[in-house]
């Protein structure tokens, strides 16, 4: 009998090791998540902001523009 109640504490230790690293899993797929979606969303906020030449052509465009 003891050797049963040993083998199911052991069990139960187990069992609560592995429940403990799924939530860690869990947690740091959650974070990579994050991580990547904040990536993207700075990605784009690049692709969509003009560069300086891009800026300094539109400035002296509308110079020209204004004293011809």
């Amino acid at each position: 009998m003891k050797k049963l109640e040993q083998i199911r504490q052991e069990s139960k230790e187990i069992k609560e090791k592995i429940d403990h690293t799924e939530e860690r899993l869990r947690q740091l797929k959650n974070q990579e998540k994050k991580i990547l979606n904040q990536d993207i969303v700075k990605r784009r906020k690049e692709k969509v902001k003009p560069s300086k030449k891009d800026m300094t052509r539109e400035i002296k465009g509308s110079n020209e523009k204004l004293h011809p």
